[in-house]
C-alpha cells in the first residue's frame, strides 16, 4: 500500500522579493461616449522567492469576463515538493467535473494505473481521510476543470501545457498543523492548486526514497496556461440573439468515434428560444479517421454545425464542420490543435445567427 508523505514547510522563512507588476491595455482600443474601452487588459507579475524559485504570472483579462493566466517557474533547487500556484475560490461551487487522470488520486510516480478521462465528482469527496491529514487528491495530466453549484452557476477552467490540480476544502498548512484527522474543520471555500509537478510519493516507509527523475527540478523555466470562463451566462461568453421560439427542436444528438460519447435526446423543445447544452461534452481523438456527430430535428429545417477551434468566441467558414449526410457532421481536430491545449467549444448556428449550441431554421 502506498503511503503519502506528510506535507512539510521546508523553508517557512522564505523571502519574497519585492514583485514586479507591470500592467497594459491590447493595442485594438474602442471609445465610446468619450469613454476609452479597451478589448483586454495585461497584468504581469515578477517573484522570487530567494534561492528557491522565480516565477511569472502574466493575466490577461478580456471584456467578456474571461481570464488567461500564464505562468513561468524557475526554480534554483529540487528541494520544493510542488511547482505551481493555489488559489481560493468562492464557497458554494461544490459539484466537480475534470478531464484528468483518475478517479482517485495519483501522481508523477504513481499514476500509470489511474486512466484519463472525464469524471464527475464534488469537492467534499476528494477529501481522503488519513490518521494523520496531509497532501492529497491531486490528478495528473488535468485539460480542463469545471466547477459549479447545483444551478449550473460556477468557473470553467481550462489548461495548456503540463497541469495537475487538487481541490479541497482545506489548505496545506491546516494539514500540517493537525495530528488527528478527526480534529480537522473544513473551510466552506475551496481551495484549489494547479501544479507544473509535485514531487513523487516514493517509497520511503519501506524502501528508498523518491527518484530523482520525479523530484521538481533544479534549474530550466517550466511553464503552463489557465483559461478561467465564468459559467454565468446562457452563452457562457458567446452572444445569445433574440427571437420568436421555434416549434422545431433537437430531438438527439449523439457521437461516434469519440473519447467520450453525447447521448443526448429531448421529447418537447426546451423552455427558452436557445438553451446552453451545458451537460454535453463532446471530446474527440486526434486521428486520420473523423468523428461522426447526428443531430435529429423534430421536423425539416436547414440546419449547420460549428466549433470555435481557436476560442476567440465567433464562428468563421473555416469552423464550419462538413456534411456527412442528412443530419451528420463530420468532426476532425485540426492540426493546431494538440493534447493538452485550450479545449475547443462545440458549438452551431444558422444562416442567420451565431450561437453556441445546435439550433434550427424554418
Amino acid at each position: 500500500m502506498d503511503r503519502k508523505r506528510r506535507p512539510t514547510l521546508r523553508h517557512p522563512a522564505v523571502n519574497h522579493d519585492q514583485p514586479h507588476i507591470q500592467a497594459r491595455r491590447n493595442n485594438t482600443q474602442l471609445y465610446r461616449r468619450r469613454r476609452q474601452w479597451c478589448k483586454s487588459l495585461k497584468i504581469t507579475g515578477r517573484y522570487n522567492a530567494q534561492g528557491f524559485c522565480a516565477y511569472t504570472t502574466s493575466y490577461t483579462i478580456y471584456a467578456n469576463g474571461t481570464i488567461d493566466l500564464t505562468a513561468t517557474f524557475n526554480p534554483a533547487t529540487n528541494a520544493i515538493d510542488r511547482l505551481g500556484l493555489s488559489m481560493s475560490v468562492a464557497p458554494g461551487l461544490e459539484q466537480v467535473q475534470y478531464f484528468a487522470r483518475g478517479p482517485w488520486a495519483n501522481y508523477v510516480d504513481r499514476k500509470t494505473g489511474s486512466h484519463a478521462a472525464l469524471y464527475t465528482t464534488t469537492v467534499t469527496d476528494m477529501y481522503e481521510h488519513f490518521i494523520r491529514p496531509q497532501s492529497m487528491g491531486n490528478r495528473e495530466d488535468l485539460r480542463y476543470l469545471r466547477l459549479t453549484n447545483d444551478d449550473g452557476f460556477g468557473l470553467l477552467i481550462e489548461t495548456e501545457g503540463r497541469v495537475n490540480f487538487s481541490a479541497l476544502h482545506n489548505t496545506e498548512l491546516d494539514f500540517i498543523a493537525l495530528s488527528h484527522d478527526f480534529e480537522l474543520k473544513h473551510r466552506p471555500e475551496t481551495i484549489l492548486h494547479f501544479d507544473y509537478m509535485q514531487r513523487g510519493l516514493g517509497n520511503g516507509s519501506c524502501g528508498p526514497g523518491t527518484l530523482d527523475k520525479y523530484k521538481v527540478p533544479s534549474s530550466g523555466e517550466y511553464s503552463y496556461k489557465l483559461r478561467f470562463t465564468p459559467l454565468v451566462t446562457p452563452g457562457a461568453g458567446y452572444s445569445v440573439p433574440t427571437g420568436e421560439k421555434s416549434d422545431i427542436f433537437l430531438t438527439s444528438l449523439t457521437t461516434e468515434k469519440t473519447i467520450s460519447d453525447a447521448d443526448y435526446t429531448a421529447t418537447s423543445a426546451l423552455e427558452h428560444l436557445y438553451t446552453l447544452l451545458t451537460d454535453l461534452n463532446i471530446i474527440a481523438p486526434h486521428s486520420s479517421s473523423a468523428s461522426i456527430i447526428t443531430a435529429t430535428l423534430s421536423a425539416s429545417s436547414r440546419s449547420a454545425l460549428w466549433v470555435d477551434f481557436d476560442r476567440d468566441f465567433t464562428f468563421k467558414d473555416n469552423e464550419k464542420l462538413p456534411k456527412n449526410g442528412a443530419n451528420t457532421w463530420l468532426l476532425s481536430v485540426p492540426d493546431g490543435i494538440t493534447s493538452g491545449t485550450l479545449k475547443p467549444t462545440t458549438s452551431a448556428r444558422t444562416e442567420k445567427y451565431t450561437r453556441t449550441y445546435v439550433t434550427t431554421m424554418p
